[in-house]
């Protein structure tokens, strides 16, 4: 790292420079270093939604989140007139005057503002602190509906639309879920590319747990978030009437805030998520033709209905262990040939043997109904190919789709993958492997 970048004013005194050189290396991590980009105008790239604000407050928080010692608890924000400064209670300020970070207080050994790097210079070296999760919310049929956009640094570097990855939660679950731990924000910050991570609805509903083909009340009622991947408020899995809401709120198993939260009908989630890709693409800059879906437990099972029903919108569609079973609906054939990946875990899969190292389409009950849940809609043959091979570090069978049964024959395929070990999740190595196919996916 540069002297001069670090510190421009302070060089009569080596104490203070030490200190101040100790406390850019902790928060910029090691390997920091000057870059020619420094000298290029950060305004003349494009935002995709991004204010000077949001940065500042991703880099105050990344501060916060790594190095608690140095920057504990909750700053005070204070606007000056080339940007904004951060005080924490021991004294330490990290500030923002025009492109240039500063620091001051004991971290420094200076009470003044002490030119620490630029913002080019940072977050290029250190991409994960300038990452910027947008908080956004759209109107759909008369509902309130929110999602998440990830604006990784990488991607206001680019003067081009921007391929995008949709992140579907899994039952109970909300936006920020799969963007704090599934491991895509990694992938963005060195790809430059934008996730979008919406939440579902809450729902009142009935399932048949216990599998005796008879939903029970009040025995077998669920209040989670949920998306409209196929059963939901058919007799498989019916809405709560109005009266059983009032009973569950009368038996403290439903809070009134719930259950005025629940009472909707089933959502049109394929239409809501259309239209926030449209907002992706026009308010984001995401790439039309490259918009990507990856799917965990219900999750899936929306990622697979979105295959099936909104081909013409993604390029390609990746589903984790969302069970979607031929026998539940009349899934449409998709109206174009899309390319998709099935993952599983071996310890997620009923009934018996499950392994990795051989064939057991013909064996595995479970696993063949939910393959030809896929190759129905995606217009593809049974006939496969079967390799055992790493993928995202777990031992892995894998089951590979590729004959046409369109006519005209089509270029599509199906990837199975049974990966050793992995139970009901969603591994956090998973987002390379999908990338790797994503990325070769682009609407016609």
């Amino acid at each position: 790292m540069r002297r001069a970048a670090l510190l421009a004013t302070d060089t009569a005194r080596p104490a203070n420079l030490l200190r101040c050189a100790t406390a850019a290396l902790a928060l910029a991590g090691a390997g920091a270093s000057a870059h020619a980009a420094d000298a290029q105008n950060p305004a003349a790239a494009p935002t995709y939604g991004v204010t000077a604000e949001d940065t500042w407050e991703a880099i105050n928080a990344y501060a916060q989140k790594a190095y608690p010692a140095l920057f504990p608890g909750s700053a005070s924000a204070q606007d000056t007139a080339g940007g904004r400064s951060y005080r924490y209670a021991n004294g330490n300020t990290i500030g923002f005057e025009g492109p240039q970070i500063t620091l001051a207080g004991p971290v420094v050994g200076s009470p003044s503002p002490t030119p620490f790097q630029t913002l080019e210079t940072f977050c290029t070296d250190v991409p994960a602190a300038c990452g910027v999760k947008l908080r956004r919310s759209m109107s759909w049929q008369g509902s309130p509906r929110e999602f998440i956009v990830y604006v990784p640094w990488a991607a206001r570097r680019s003067a081009s639309a921007l391929p995008a990855v949709v992140l579907l939660h899994g039952s109970g679950g909300h936006g920020g879920v799969p963007l704090a731990s599934w491991g895509w924000t990694e992938v963005a910050d060195r790809e430059g590319l934008l996730l979008a991570a919406p939440s579902a609805l809450l729902h009142c509903y009935l399932d048949d747990a216990n599998a005796d083909g008879t939903p029970a009340f009040p025995a077998e009622v669920e209040v989670v978030t949920k998306w409209s991947s196929g059963p939901l408020g058919l007799p498989a899995r019916p809405l709560c009437t109005t009266g059983q809401m009032d009973e569950l709120v009368r038996t403290g198993r439903m809070t009134a805030d719930e259950r005025t939260q629940a009472d909707h009908p089933v959502p049109d989630d394929v239409g809501g998520l259309r239209e926030m890709a449209r907002l992706l693409v026009g308010e984001h800059g995401a790439d039309a033709r490259r918009l990507y879906v990856s799917g965990f437990s219900n999750g899936g099972e929306m990622a697979f209905r979105l295959a099936a029903e909104a081909s013409t919108t993604f390029a390609a569609v990746a589903t984790a262990a969302g069970a979607v079973l031929q026998s539940e609906m009349t899934w449409p054939l998709a109206a174009r040939p899309m390319s998709m990946v099935y993952s599983v875990g071996s310890l997620n899969l009923r009934g018996q043997p499950v392994v990795v190292n051989q064939d057991i389409m013909a064996t595995n009950t479970d696993l063949a109904s939910r393959t030809a849940a896929f190759l129905a809609i995606l217009g593809l043959s049974d006939a496969h190919r079967f390799v055992n091979t790493p993928v995202a570090g777990f031992d892995t069978g894998v089951y590979v789709y590729d004959t046409s049964a369109r006519q005209p024959a089509a270029s599509n395929a199906l990837y199975v993958g049974v990966m050793a070990g992995l139970a009901h999740e969603y591994p956090q190595t998973l987002p390379n492997t999908l990338w790797a196919l994503f990325r070769t996916q682009v609407l016609p």
